[in-house]
């Protein structure tokens, strides 16, 4: 099935979903009728890694959700937490593919790996950039209003997220 052109693949996989993993005859006629033979037993362990592939998408989906209802998205939880569930979703692929697995598809992995990783750093460099940001400001606006010393590093240390 992995050596099918992406077009009758996409519709084959069509087939399987739109038949809710069953019709794999279905699917083993219409690869006959385009030229391919491919038994059906390889249309059924594609389904079956077919369906195991969306279920894990839909509960990555759910979990995702779950992420974003949860935590109000201080500090960039929600993104934290998005990143790092789509890296142990890679990590897994990665630890997954099988020593006849598709190269590509794992140097893909690693790449969006690498990426994901990059974004993290970003998210975080970023984060720290608006609360010094936020903690300068505070600090003006203290200063301007004769607050003392204390109590302007009161409110810096709250933006800054540390104890006061």
């Amino acid at each position: 099935m992995a050596q099918l052109p992406a077009e009758i693949r996409a519709e084959a996989d069509r087939m399987l979903v739109a038949q809710a993993f069953g019709g794999i005859d279905d699917v083993v006629a219409f690869l006959g009728g385009h030229g391919f033979e491919i038994s059906r037993s390889s249309v059924h362990r594609h389904s079956q890694a077919l369906e195991r592939k969306i279920e894990a998408m839909r509960l990555a989906t759910e979990q995702a959700k779950a992420i974003v209802a949860g935590a109000p998205d201080s500090e960039g939880a929600v993104s934290t937490a998005t990143i790092r569930l789509a890296q142990e979703r890679l990590f897994t692929l990665l630890n997954e593919a099988d020593d006849g697995g598709s190269l590509k598809e794992v140097a893909g992995a690693a790449r969006a790996i690498a990426d994901m990783a990059r974004a993290s750093v970003s998210v975080s460099a970023e984060r720290r950039k608006v609360k010094a940001e936020a903690a300068d400001a505070a600090d003006g606006v203290a200063k301007r209003r004769g607050l003392s010393g204390d109590d302007a590093s009161a409110i810096r240390a709250a933006i800054e997220g540390l104890p006061a």
